[in-house]
């Protein structure tokens, strides 16, 4: 608690200083140094009548992934009752869904967590709810809408035990805050125990399913191809590498160089071909990307510079491409999830719906349906490039039945249901 006083006190430095740190930072420009404009531009917006008499919603997804979580609730809301303000941090999925979304009435930046810029931010949209998802908890904006009395719920909680909130330095500020939500909604009952152990009230706790998977089942279902590979990617076996870091890479790229010696030509002999994803698609990430391909003797294409399958001629696809690596896994037969050898891995719920073989680094903390692949032995940890290598050379990798794991109980009308009442 001491520290996050100590961080108010400061917090008019660190905002002058992010002026500073933008000047050299497209995302922090994007974000903070747009927010009075913005916030003016909001207040005209409302004042205009749009929202005519309808009790206004705030949503907030901090990125492109946290907004999929949001995407199977804001389809149940009924637009005639409700207006809904939906908020980013990252400007990738801002620009995205700026204007071709009908899920939404209004989308903003959501401000950093300074105090005058939240109560600016909440006192002009006045929602009647605000609701967050996943990770992008701040302390600032939860106390200035309780000060507003503005009621405040957390879905698809996941505070687990290698958390930020959970550390026993952060355990007063923790209580503060979470006890400060009307409800929070955890994905099992052992995100519950950990809230119980921080001392948040198990009254304001509910158990349901995380709204990921039905996100990823309707995706699957309903999704238009944004990329279209050709024939060659179906007839043949492709391993996927999802959502890799810079971790990630120095595992797989030593071990792919060793299974396939000759590059490319080496995966034309045996049929194969790989779909690289960098979990950041900045330019510097796809260049170094790309620079360890052609060091390996990998010829490879862009996924954006695909524009006619048929004339292509390349096994290696590096997409540099934000919300299309959800679809790419229905291509795979083995795919290797980014992130476990740093914070934790990313979604192995969006392969696991296609019965890929998963593949990750040790580092699964963060995520319950990971230790039931595992403890359902449909989950294979890699604890370096020896042991990748070791798995891919495998000439019977067999594909699980992965998605029966996961049951669809529609928690997405529960939680809508718990908040709206």
């Amino acid at each position: 608690m001491l520290l996050y006083i100590l961080y108010i006190i400061m917090s008019p430095i660190v905002s002058l200083l992010l002026y500073i740190v933008a000047l050299f930072n497209y995302k922090i420009r994007s974000n903070h140094c747009s927010f009075f404009s913005q916030i003016l531009a909001i207040k005209q917006t409302l004042q205009s009548g749009v929202a005519n008499n309808k009790k206004i919603l705030l949503f907030h997804a901090a990125s492109a992934g946290e907004y999929e979580q949001l995407k199977p609730i804001l389809r149940l809301v009924d637009k005639n009752k409700y207006f809904i303000v939906q908020s980013f941090t990252s400007p990738t999925i801002y620009n995205i869904e700026l204007d071709k979304s009908d899920l939404f009435d209004l989308a903003c930046y959501h401000p950093y967590d300074f105090l005058w810029r939240s109560w600016l931010f909440l006192k002009i949209i006045n929602p009647e709810k605000y609701i967050i998802t996943r990770h992008d908890v701040w302390p600032g904006h939860i106390t200035i809408a309780s000060f507003l009395k503005i009621k405040t719920y957390y879905i698809n909680a996941n505070i687990h035990k290698n958390s930020f909130w959970f550390k026993t330095y952060f355990r007063r500020l923790t209580q503060y805050v979470l006890n400060q939500f009307s409800i929070i909604f955890v994905p099992s009952n052992a995100i519950k125990k950990n809230l119980l152990l921080i001392g948040i009230s198990s009254s304001n706790i509910k158990v349901c399913d995380d709204t990921r998977f039905e996100q990823i089942l309707y995706r699957s279902i309903h999704n238009i191809p944004q990329i279209r590979l050709p024939k060659y990617f179906l007839d043949s076996d492709t391993i996927i590498f999802g959502s890799i870091d810079n971790y990630d890479e120095e595992i797989i790229f030593p071990a792919i160089a060793k299974l396939f010696p000759n590059g490319s030509k080496s995966l034309k002999n045996v049929s194969k071909s790989l779909i690289i994803v960098p979990h950041e698609n900045d330019s510097n990430t796809i260049a170094r990307v790309a620079q360890e391909l052609e060091k390996y003797s990998f010829t490879h294409i862009l996924s954006s510079d695909i524009k006619d399958a048929s004339s292509m001629h390349q096994n290696v696809i590096l997409v540099n491409q934000i919300g299309v690596l959800a679809e790419l896994y229905k291509y795979s037969n083995v795919a290797y999830v980014g992130g476990g050898f740093k914070r934790g891995i990313h979604s192995i719920l969006e392969p696991a719906i296609y019965n890929c073989c998963l593949l990750c680094g040790p580092n699964i903390e963060m995520l319950d349906e990971a230790k039931i692949l595992l403890n359902n032995q449909c989950l294979n940890i890699i604890a370096d490039s020896k042991s990748l290598y070791q798995f891919l050379s495998n000439q019977n990798i067999a594909s699980p039945n992965t998605s029966n794991l996961f049951v669809n109980i529609n928690s997405s009308q529960m939680i809508l249901s718990e908040i709206l009442c």
